[in-house]
Parts: structure tokens; C-alpha cells; sequence
């Protein structure tokens, strides 16, 4: 399996590819800052977007935002040098 992430502010982007079943998983991670909030959940972060698909132009991905599918095509090029 090959993964690529990025931060940017509270958020924490994954793509991960698994070569046998050649499909990806996107996840997004949310940065809690509320102390009150961290204490509530027992964790620092919270996951914002978790999704699977085989390609870009994948149906399952219509839901989601043109900033996501962005992200997403960029963790894509960094997978595939």
C-alpha cells in the first residue's frame, strides 16, 4: 500500500492506494482545538471525510467538494512518481 498526506491549517489529508485491489481511500482529518472538545471525544482530531474509490472519475466521489477532488488529484500525482 502506498500512502501520500498533506497538511494544511487544521486539516491533515491521506490518499492511500492499494496496488492489489487498485483502489483508493481518501481521508480527512479535522484538528480539534476546544479543550473541552478534546476531552469530550479522548482525541485530538476528528475524521471529516472517509471514502473509497477506484478512479477520479468514480461516482462515489461526486459528493464531495471541488477543493477535495483537488487534494485528491494532487495526492494522486505524488503516489504515482
Amino acid at each position: 500500500m502506498k500512502t501520500n498526506s498533506f497538511r494544511k491549517g487544521n486539516f491533515t489529508y491521506y490518499l492511500n492506494y492499494d496496488e492489489n485491489e487498485k483502489r483508493y481511500s481518501y481521508v480527512v482529518y479535522v484538528k480539534i482545538r476546544s479543550s473541552k472538545r478534546k476531552a469530550e471525544l479522548k482525541s485530538t482530531r476528528v475524521k471529516d471525510v472517509d471514502i473509497s474509490f477506484y478512479h477520479v472519475d468514480d461516482p462515489a466521489l461526486k459528493d464531495l467538494s471541488n477543493e477535495n477532488i483537488k487534494m485528491i488529484k494532487t495526492l494522486i500525482m505524488g503516489i504515482e512518481k
